[in-house]
């Protein structure tokens, strides 16, 4: 049900992130009006998503900036 969606959301958030990490890519979640996206910032590589998505929506933002 929504638990078992809830926690698989929240692995694959995980593994989204090390993916990023491992990639030299930081993520910032930040408040505004914007869903997000990839970004290179004073040679820093960033993937900002608006952590007031839902966490559906930022687990997709992440992955579609990763790509």
């Amino acid at each position: 049900g929504q638990e078992r969606a809830k926690k698989i959301l929240a692995v694959v958030k995980k593994e989204l992130e090390e993916l990023a990490d491992r990639s030299g890519i930081t993520i910032s979640y930040e408040k505004g009006a914007f869903d997000g996206g990839y970004c290179v910032l004073k040679a820093e590589r960033l993937i900002v998503v608006n952590r007031k998505l839902v966490a559906g929506r930022r687990a997709s933002v992440v992955a579609q900036a990763i790509a």
